[in-house]
């Protein structure tokens, strides 16, 4: 029997999927029911993000961690993966639809207005998001009504519990209901920028 071989060119084109950095989980929809064989995973580490000193540099450092590691444990499962540096998410997705010649990128919808946007405007299609935030606030320093705008930019029904995250107790009922798969703490009695500032 001869050993057939396969140039690139006869090889059935991969899709692309777009992981963001708030999207670090193999669980999102994106990537759900996708194979190595069929799927090319993209990554675009953002240059503005530590220039603009937007975030807390060791935020920023946990999340390009985050990052570098998801993308190396996709590989070992045997996924091509694409990880690549650039100013903007705009020119990394466009730069990697250049090098591999990919009409179509996959990415779960982002948690933010700017990037669904941009992401639109290049044409990349965009899976309903798969997780359901659940909130927990005192409520001290803002008012519930706030819940009703997020449910519609979410699409979903949310759940909010009226408690201080301070609290042990409350908080160990909350992590046994709910059996989050990740948490973000904001940390802040007043806005996150307050916060970040001092």
């Amino acid at each position: 029997m001869q050993d057939r071989i396969v140039t690139k060119a006869q090889q059935a084109p991969k899709s692309t999927v777009l992981i963001l950095g708030d999207q670090i989980n193999r669980e999102i929809a994106s990537l759900s029911g996708r194979s190595p064989q069929e799927t090319r995973i993209l990554f675009v580490e953002l240059g503005t993000k530590v220039q603009k000193k937007e975030w807390h540099v060791q935020k920023v450092h946990l999340l390009l961690s985050a990052m570098q590691h998801f993308a190396e444990d996709l590989r070992t499962e045997g996924y091509e993966v694409d990880y690549r540096r650039a100013d903007t998410l705009r020119d990394g997705v466009s730069a990697h639809m250049d090098a591999f010649g990919v009409a179509n990128v996959i990415a779960m919808e982002p948690m933010n207005w700017n990037g669904k946007r941009v992401l639109e405007d290049l044409n990349v299609e965009l899976v309903k998001n798969n997780f359901t935030p659940i909130i927990v606030d005192d409520f001290r320093n803002s008012e519930k009504f706030i819940l009703k705008r997020l449910e519609k930019i979410c699409g979903k029904s949310l759940k909010a519990y009226s408690i201080d995250c301070c609290n042990y107790n409350q908080m160990l009922e909350v992590f046994k209901q709910e059996k989050p798969d990740g948490i973000i703490h904001f940390a802040a009695d007043k806005s996150v920028n307050e916060s970040v500032n001092n």
